[in-house]
């Protein structure tokens, strides 16, 4: 088999010819992987970068702005209970504090209040920290993580 690019033969087991870099069939995303890795192997300089598929990051800035709205960052790396999780303990903690004002326990609602707010902190960290893992994935698999699978 011969590359219409650069008319170079095509080595058996390759995925890429060796000139041009061009794609030979089909190739899966995977592929790029492997031909970085069997080029560092071998201590060969590849003559070519196959671009791998274009992959959305997920931007840490952007949950900043999701502070106020508890349980959005986590819709935002595709965990869907973990976020609901996190609203409803929300709400939950937020009722009791104003429950407790209500009834006349000022200082116990302060300290509910207070509670709300580290809760609230915490959960931004643990979502930075989701958007970090999620994006590492991507790095090293070249695809988004499916919705059972562990990243």
């Amino acid at each position: 088999m011969y590359c219409d690019n650069c008319s170079a033969k095509k080595e058996d087991g390759r995925k890429f010819y060796d000139n041009c870099g061009a794609q030979v069939g089909k190739v899966k995303p995977s592929d790029y992987l492997d031909a970085e890795k069997d080029a560092g192997s071998k201590d060969k300089h590849l003559p070519y970068q196959p671009t791998p598929p274009a992959l959305q990051r997920k931007s840490i800035f952007l949950i900043l702005i999701t502070t106020f709205f508890p349980g959005i960052g986590h819709l935002y790396v595709d965990k869907l209970y973990g976020g609901l999780g996190f609203f409803f303990g929300a709400i939950g903690i937020g009722t009791l504090g104003g429950a407790l004002l209500d009834w006349g326990w000022t200082y116990a609602s302060y300290a509910v209040f207070a509670i709300l707010g580290i809760y609230l902190i915490v959960g931004q960290i643990y979502v930075i920290l989701l958007v970090r893992r999620y994006n590492k994935f991507l790095e090293n698999n070249l695809r988004k993580p499916k919705p059972k699978e562990k990243w």
